[in-house]
């Protein structure tokens, strides 16, 4: 993974390897959320370096292809795990009829929030 440095215009790595990551975006905290197809999981790169495994199973099953994904203003995680070319049990959880699977990692501080923000 690659980074771009507006003052100076240099690129240079950020973090590697990166997993095959995409679907990148940051926290409030400043810290980078990604999706990583090659190591089936949602991570999080810390201020130091460091990766943090977010979500790497749903209901016990490892992650697919997890693609796509966005912080909410209560800090949840959302992302979209596909189902590309995985489908059995046996390598994860299977696609179905679904193209993907939406997942929900809540904040420390949930609350059980509507859609629209209210309690």
């Amino acid at each position: 993974m690659l980074r771009w440095d507006e003052t100076t215009g240099a690129v240079g790595v950020f973090r590697q390897p990166a997993g095959y990551a995409n679907g990148g975006t940051p926290t409030a905290q400043g810290r980078l959320i990604s999706c990583e197809h090659g190591n089936q999981r949602v991570s999080r790169t810390e201020h130091d370096g460091s990766i943090t495994t977010i979500a790497d199973r749903v209901h016990g099953k490892r992650l697919n292809s997890p693609n796509d994904a966005v912080v909410h203003s209560d800090g949840s995680i959302w992302f979209t795990d596909l189902c590309l070319g995985i489908d059995s049990d046996y390598e994860g959880h299977r696609g179905g009829e679904r193209d993907g699977l939406v997942q929900r990692v809540p904040s420390r501080r949930d609350n059980r929030r509507l859609p629209d923000r209210r309690r």
